[in-house]
């Protein structure tokens, strides 16, 4: 009883969370309209190559599923991890509480008989490897600033380097793949031998970290050209921050899609680089709608191949 209404409680708490969010998104929208009208809408090729960038991510992370749920003995294709991966984020971008985290989990359960810990696995090792190289490659790009333009700023020069020094620990914790069965285990003890043995083997630490570092240098090649439209004088070391501020703040689980973190993580450090905040946010916020647009419009089509493939095993 205790459980349910703790899970009902955090429920209601993000959900009212996000909406306050974006009241606050609004409002802060009607206080400057005069400066949010006077800029233009993105142009074509900036939604295109957002776009593309977006989808090339999802099949990225679709490999990656694939990758360390094979090493767990769930033998998904890529076709059906792509397909999984779409409905996932259009879930988590308009549910909370990551439901559509949940949904995969529950799929790969029933159609790979994948335990919850071991699935649970699979996204520890996720977020390690994206903070790992979002703090690696931010930690690099704040000394590039520093070196190219003399700025200096005591808090993102500790806290990438911080962060990378505590994923790299998990990086290199015990590893070795488990032995024996794991049916009479408990959830958390599932999870950490999934987690020694993904990252037991060498060679998928090193195809797990490629791809995210692929997926890391497309997104930022992508808001490169986003930003640039508003913010003509950002250079490629600031873009990298950007992104880094929202794939860290994409990994909080406080709000739908994390509304609200990543535009506050984005904003943050534009600040601390002294970017025009509202040109920032407009770009924070059409490049959002169009993702949300995108896996929205394309979760049907996958939804109705997952469907299919659930039936018929």
């Amino acid at each position: 009883m205790r459980t349910l209404w703790s899970d009902k409680s955090n429920t209601i708490f993000r959900t009212l969370l996000t909406l306050a969010f974006i009241v606050l998104g609004v409002y802060y929208v009607w206080t400057r309209r005069e400066e949010f009208a006077d800029l233009e809408w993105p142009s074509l090729s900036a939604i295109a190559i957002v776009s593309t960038a977006f989808v090339a991510n999802i099949c990225i992370i679709s490999i990656f599923n694939a990758l360390v749920s094979k090493r767990l003995g769930a033998n998904i294709s890529v076709l059906e991890s792509f397909a999984l991966s779409i409905v996932t984020s259009a879930a988590n971008f308009v549910l909370p509480l990551r439901a559509g985290t949940g949904f995969r989990g529950m799929y790969m359960k029933k159609v790979y008989g994948l335990s919850y810990g071991n699935f649970a696995s699979t996204l520890v090792v996720f977020y390690v490897c994206n903070v790992f190289i979002a703090s690696l490659l931010g930690t690099a790009a704040v000394a590039v600033i520093y070196l190219q333009r003399g700025y200096f700023a005591l808090d993102l020069f500790l806290s990438f380097p911080l962060i990378f020094l505590g994923s790299a620990a998990f990086v290199l914790l015990q590893r070795g793949k488990s032995t024996g069965s794991q049916e009479d285990m408990p959830w958390w003890r599932q999870l950490w031998t999934g987690y020694k043995s993904i990252f037991g083997e060498k060679a998928i630490i090193f195809s797990a970290l490629s791809l995210i570092l692929l997926s890391f240098s497309i997104s930022t090649i992508a808001w490169h050209f986003a930003l640039r439209e508003y913010i003509p004088e950002i250079t490629a070391p600031d873009s990298f921050l950007i992104v880094t501020s929202q794939v860290l703040g994409g990994l909080v689980p406080l709000t739908a899609g994390g509304v609200g973190i990543q535009e506050l993580a984005g904003i943050y450090i534009g600040h601390r680089l002294d970017m025009t905040i509202v040109n920032l946010f407009a770009v924070l916020v059409w490049t959002k709608i169009l993702r949300i647009m995108i896996s929205v419009t394309a979760s049907a089509p996958a939804a109705i191949y997952l469907r299919q493939r659930a039936r018929a095993t």
